[in-house]
């Protein structure tokens, strides 16, 4: 389980610790689902001059790093048909 975007507004740390809690409680064998997202097209400051939205990017990899440095293992790590977001599936 996982909340859409909060790894796109939430600092690094703040992840790690939340991820932390969630793999301690979880089951052995229970799975997340998360994502990250990529500026593919070049988009940030359009975005935040227009709409005030100020995400923090992380690739698939960064989001990765972070799941494995509290225990997930990864199952599956995808995109989506236009890039921006990569899904990752990963289990205690």
């Amino acid at each position: 389980m996982w909340s859409r975007g909060t790894a796109s507004i939430v600092k690094i740390d703040t992840i790690v610790d939340l991820l932390r809690v969630l793999h301690e409680k979880m089951p052995t064998g229970g799975q997340i689902l998360t994502d990250g997202i990529v500026d593919r097209f070049h988009t940030a400051r359009s975005l935040r001059l227009t709409f005030g939205l100020h995400h923090i990017y992380r690739t698939g990899q960064q989001v990765q790093r972070m799941l494995e440095s509290v225990g997930f293992h990864m199952d599956r790590k995808y995109e989506e048909p236009f890039g921006i977001y990569p899904i990752l599936i990963a289990t205690r």
